[in-house]
């Protein structure tokens, strides 16, 4: 009888203890997905900022009565940082400033370093329906052979004007990283407002994300508290953002707005420093 009881007690035991390897087991690969899509988010949310903002700056100096561009089709360079980017203006209207029109910023292929120290390579083409400080007018981006520090970048974005300083993005992005070949796919419905502030210019930004991280795991996140940019620093320095995949949920705390390239991930109890990636 004391045989047999303790026959059952073995077979109990174990199966507690495979269980709880497996439990766990389980919970390290998802917290490991969350940390993951965590930084695969941060990197994805810093490489489709910029784009929105470098363009921004080339189609703006594109509209002016002083740009460079000055007929339909032609080409010319924009000097900025002293590096020359060509810029064709294809409009179907005679004047420059008519609208709808379609910009295309050639960045080479050896690379133009923007404001934030990211390099472009390949071309944006932008179709402009009007002046993108009258809401309602509208940015359609795509991409030609188009990299940001090599990594690779297809989708389009579109931008509409929603106040003389705030923007909505919507955006569907697959990004190739350089480092490794993975793919991350990243969409977003969010608003940038613009804060003018001089040298510290920056902007908000909130609003949803969702995508596949580049283990293939789906991820979606939320904007609880407004991400903070600098319009010259390539990565957010302030806010945070809730992620979630499977079951787990964190939290990515960016900072108190120094201009760094840490930012902290808490799920559940633990909290991890991530570096963000660019």
């Amino acid at each position: 009888m004391r045989k047999t009881t303790f026959f059952k007690t073995g077979i109990v035991i174990a199966s507690i203890a495979l269980f709880s390897v497996g439990c766990t087991s389980e919970s390290a690969s998802t917290i490991d997905d969350l940390k993951v899509a965590s930084a695969d988010n941060a990197q994805s949310s810093s490489i489709s900022d910029d784009v929105v903002s470098t363009v921004d700056g080339f189609v703006n100096k594109a509209e002016t009565p002083l740009a460079l561009v000055s007929a339909e089709g032609s080409k010319a360079p924009a000097m900025v940082d002293t590096v020359a980017v060509n810029i064709t203006v294809v409009k179907d209207k005679s004047s420059q400033t008519g609208y709808p029109k379609t910009v295309t910023i050639d960045f080479g292929t050896d690379g133009y370093v923007g404001k934030r120290g990211n390099v472009f390579k390949g071309k944006v083409i932008v179709t402009v329906s009007g002046i993108m400080l009258i809401p309602g007018s509208v940015r359609t981006i795509k991409y030609q052979n188009f990299s940001i520090n090599d990594n690779a970048v297809t989708g389009t974005k579109t931008v509409t004007c929603k106040t003389p300083l705030s923007w909505g993005v919507v955006a569907k992005d697959t990004i190739t990283r350089a480092s490794d070949g993975a793919k991350i796919t990243y969409n977003v419905d969010q608003t940038r407002t613009y804060v003018p502030a001089g040298d510290d210019s920056y902007f908000f930004i909130q609003g949803t994300a969702s995508g596949v991280n580049a283990k293939g795991k789906s991820y979606t996140a939320e904007i609880t508290t407004a991400l903070k940019i600098f319009v010259n620093y390539k990565h957010i320095v302030s806010g945070l953002l809730t992620v979630k995949s499977g079951a787990k949920t964190a939290i990515i705390d960016y900072g108190n707005g120094t201009r760094d390239d840490q930012a902290k991930v808490t799920i559940g109890v633990k909290t991890y420093d991530i570096t963000l990636g660019k």
